[in-house]
């Protein structure tokens, strides 16, 4: 007959409740007798309430150990809850080597085994996933105090309750830190094996709501040296990524706690604004004196209130050092330029005369350095006659073709958030020029070479409405469509169109547009619109409308420029 032992284990288990790895605090120490029995399905031993400055822990029914590789039977629900409980085991003799949950031990032989710590944990309400919080004791009598393994680390993300979480991984940048997995042990260290993880990560089918502990069991180990990463999956697919570097190393039977509040997804104005080059308005037009013009301009460009401004037709007269110098806007709105792209440099430096069509032609952006950082900008020429692309203005001057056309590019980051993204600006042709197909089709490659996957935001006058009527040129838009979305129906389908769906919307072409009356300037339909701020990626419109703004000057009313700037509201996921 087998022998059986009696064996009374105690769970130490010391937890602290700083944000920043402790010291360790004085744990509530079980100190009744349990019973054992053969095997553990995988229930949990519990958290009990806060007893000073530590966490019990408890035993709950259906608990488990492992003793010398031979499994108890399940605890009965009159212990749950105990502090210390009664196991009955068969067929064991001292000396003793234990370890819970049973079913996390295998492999034991001469006084070692094989212990799993799960990398995917199963998230339970006010506690951890049982089948994860390995304890191990020895003893040469049948009173066992068992010891935690691992170290438990709790993130509280502070949100509202009705926001659910699908995950959050917890993880090391340094594939060598072993968070989780396989393990060898003498029931004192573990030590990892071939397969460990450098990652846990804690899911509920459910949802984890807002402002609830969710608790990790991880190995020993040391985040100080390359820092962790956190990132929690919020149930409608929204991410949520912190890194810290901790001060120390995380120890076997403490609790470290934190908590992240999550930042609103970045949200950023972009506007784009087709700037009419003096030199093309009427001769009615050309009694505007240049300064009243371009004030005009410089408060229409102001009145977008944008993070971000994409141009179009810039003159040479609106860069830096020109007689209209927007760069005095710049100065008193805070924004950063880069408006020069290209300019009558890029020619003249391997010709030595100017081209001022490179001029006319040109686009740009300006930007808030207070919400955006540039990272890196530049352009390219699109090919008339071909999807290719340019970098250089002697390649450009001898294959791109005639009217030329640009791409301005750069990569941001908002500064917030931390979230990155590409912004593309060109023009491209009317119908009458020829080419707007292959450069929309040179834009698309383009941009996909450059930005991959990562989330973009294109815009530019396109020349091109996405509409069957008459003169629309739909070709071009319906080739960027492919690839990128119309902020305008992104807008439209969350409700935030603005007065572009009640007055008329943007279209030049006509000799009567340069007139720049309000009356002329708004006679076109939003469904006509040539003036785009498309996405690609994980981007979402939520607002779109043009900004009027007129001024008055020989008794009539003007607009500064025969397009409306077009303004979108753009969240990053």
């Amino acid at each position: 007959m087998p022998a059986r032992a009696r064996i009374i284990p105690f769970a130490f288990l010391m937890l602290s409740c700083t944000g920043e790895p402790a010291a360790p605090e004085v744990p509530a120490v079980p100190a009744a007798p349990v019973t054992i029995t053969a095997e553990l399905p995988g229930t949990r031993t519990a958290f009990g309430p806060k007893e000073g400055d530590a966490w019990p822990n408890r035993w709950s029914e259906g608990d488990a150990i492992s003793i010398n590789g031979i499994a108890s039977d399940q605890l009965g629900p009159e212990q749950d809850g105990a502090s210390k409980a009664y196991f009955t085991v068969s067929g064991i003799q001292a000396p003793y080597k234990a370890g819970y949950p049973s079913t996390a031990f295998s492999n034991y032989s001469d006084g070692s085994a094989t212990v799993r710590i799960a990398p995917e944990q199963t998230y339970v309400p006010g506690s951890y996933d049982p089948a994860a919080f390995v304890m191990t004791a020895t003893a040469n009598g049948d009173n066992i105090g068992f010891t935690p393994a691992v170290a438990l680390f709790r993130l509280t993300v502070d949100c509202d309750p009705s926001v659910r979480i699908r995950s959050v991984r917890l993880g090391s940048t340094n594939s060598n830190v072993a968070v989780s997995g396989t393990f060898t042990t003498d029931f004192r260290t573990l030590k990892p094996t071939g397969g460990y993880r450098n990652y846990v990560t804690v899911s509920s089918q459910e949802g984890i709501p807002g402002g609830a502990p969710i608790t990790f069991a991880i190995a020993p180990c040391d985040f100080s040296i390359s820092g962790l990463q956190l990132e929690v999956i919020f149930s409608d697919g929204t991410r949520l990524a912190r890194s810290a570097t901790p001060s120390k190393a995380y120890k076997a039977g403490m609790m470290y706690t934190t908590s992240v509040k999550p930042v609103e997804p970045a949200r950023i104005r972009v506007a784009y604004y087709n700037i009419l080059r003096p030199e093309k308005r009427t001769q009615d037009a050309l009694l505007l004196t240049n300064e009243v013009t371009y004030n005009a301009l410089g408060r229409s460009i102001l009145a977008t209130g944008a993070d971000l401004i994409g141009f179009g037709e810039l003159d040479p007269g609106a860069l830096p050092g020109g007689f209209a110098d927007l760069s005095v806007v710049a100065s008193q709105a805070g924004y950063t330029w880069k408006l020069d792209w290209p300019n009558d440099i890029s020619r003249s430096y391997h010709w030595g005369w100017n081209y001022s069509a490179t001029c006319a032609y040109s686009n740009g952006f300006a930007y808030n350095p207070s919400v955006l950082r540039l990272e890196d900008s530049g352009y390219v020429w699109l090919q008339k006659n071909g999807t290719d692309t340019y970098s250089s203005a002697r390649s450009a001057y001898e294959k791109a073709g005639s009217p030329e056309r640009t791409v301005v590019w750069a990569r941001f980051t908002h500064i917030l958030s931390g979230a990155g993204f590409w912004f593309f600006v060109t023009h491209l042709p009317t119908a009458s020029q020829g080419g707007g197909e292959n450069m929309a089709g040179g834009v698309n490659a383009f941009t996909a070479e450059k930005a991959g996957d990562a989330p973009s935001i294109l815009a530019g006058d396109m020349n091109s409405a996405d509409s069957d009527v008459d003169g629309s040129n739909n070709v071009p838009i319906r080739i960027l469509l492919q690839q990128w979305t119309d902020t305008y129906d992104s807008a439209a389908k969350a409700g935030g169109l603005g007065d572009c769906g009640t007055y008329d919307g943007t279209l030049s072409g006509s000799s009567e547009s340069y007139y720049y009356t309000w009356k002329t300037f708004t006679k076109n339909r939003p469904d006509r619109r040539i003036d785009h701020i498309m996405t690609r990626g994980e981007l979402e419109a939520t607002s779109y409308t043009t900004v009027r703004t007129t001024f008055s000057y020989g008794g009539k009313v003007w607009c500064p420029s025969d397009h409306l700037p077009v303004v979108a509201t753009i969240v990053i996921n």
